[in-house]
C-alpha cells in the first residue's frame, strides 16, 4: 500500500476542553518554563475521554484488549468517508443510512463517518449530548464489512439507554477499537 496523504484528524488538547461530561476537564499546568528554567514542561491531568482518543474493547469489555495491544498498523489503511453530516441531534445512523453513505467501501476500507460534530465542540448540550449515533442495524453493518477493525468517528459511537449500550456492547467492541471525537477535515 502506497500512502498517498495523511489526515491529522485530531481535535486540540488544551486546559478546560470539552471531554466526557460526567468528567472533570483536563487541567494543563506550568511546572517549569523559560527564561526562569531551562526548560518548559507541563503536567497534565486528563482521563481517557478527552479530545480525539480510542476506546480500546476494554473500555467495555473485561476481557478486551487495551490501547496498548493494539498493533500500530491498526490504525494505516485506504479508507473511505461515509458522509453522514446530514444527521441532525440524536438522529442515528442505521444500515440503511450507511448502504447509501458506505456503498462504495471494498474490503479492508476503514470508513470514517464524518457526522460534522466537530464543527460543534464547546461546553454545549448539542456537543455533549445529542450526537448521532449508530444504531444496532449500523453496528452491525459495520462489523460484517470491517471484521475486527476500527471505525474513526466523531460523534460518541451509541447514543441508547444504559441496557441498550450493555447489549450492543458485545457487537461493536468484540469487533475492535473506535477512535472518537474527531475534527472536521472533509
Amino acid at each position: 500500500m502506497k500512502i498517498k496523504q495523511i489526515f491529522d484528524l485530531t481535535q486540540p488538547l488544551y486546559h478546560n476542553c470539552p471531554c466526557w461530561p460526567d468528567l472533570q476537564p483536563p487541567t494543563i499546568e506550568k511546572m517549569l518554563f523559560i527564561p526562569k528554567s531551562d526548560a518548559n514542561v507541563e503536567k497534565l491531568n486528563l482521563n481517557t475521554h478527552t479530545a480525539t482518543h480510542v476506546d480500546a474493547p476494554y473500555h467495555k469489555l473485561s476481557d478486551g484488549i487495551t490501547v496498548d495491544q493494539i498493533p500500530v498498523d491498526t490504525w494505516i489503511g485506504e479508507g473511505i468517508v461515509a458522509d453522514v453530516d446530514f444527521l441532525g441531534d440524536k438522529d442515528l445512523i442505521t444500515a440503511e443510512i450507511l448502504e447509501e453513505t458506505a456503498a462504495h467501501m471494498i474490503e479492508g476500507d476503514i470508513v470514517m463517518l464524518h457526522t460534522g460534530w466537530g464543527s460543534h465542540r464547546a461546553f454545549t448540550r448539542k456537543y455533549l449530548k445529542d450526537w448521532p449515533a449508530l444504531d444496532e442495524t449500523g453496528a452491525r453493518w459495520l462489523v460484517k464489512r470491517r471484521p475486527g477493525q476500527w471505525v474513526p468517528m466523531h460523534s460518541v459511537l451509541i447514543y441508547m439507554s444504559f441496557l441498550e449500550i450493555q447489549a450492543l456492547s458485545p457487537i461493536i467492541y468484540y469487533w475492535g477499537p473506535v477512535c472518537q471525537l474527531l475534527k472536521n477535515y472533509f
